[in-house]
């Protein structure tokens, strides 16, 4: 298994396993699978373009199987933390 941070080039492969996950695991996660089903893949591709939101992904070979989101804080006595 390989995991490293994604980029804009995997929004398609992260908007497909995002999606699969808001479906199946709906308790998981603040998002519904309703709302972002609208959600082309530039916006996706903006989010890996944010400064305080770093997502890795999990591999096994050229498959993407797992990902992770963190989001840091941008105030100055917590920006060292993140969510």
């Amino acid at each position: 298994m390989n995991i490293r941070q994604l980029t804009p080039a995997d929004a398609e492969n992260y908007r497909t396993i995002r999606l699969e996950a808001l479906k199946n695991k709906p308790e998981a996660f603040s998002s519904s699978y309703e709302d972002e089903i609208e959600f082309s893949v530039e916006k996706y591709r903006g989010r890996f373009n944010n400064d305080h939101t770093y997502t890795f992904g999990a591999y096994e070979g050229d498959n993407l199987v797992g990902t992770v989101t963190l989001l840091s804080e941008t105030k100055k006595k917590i920006k060292h933390r993140a969510l």
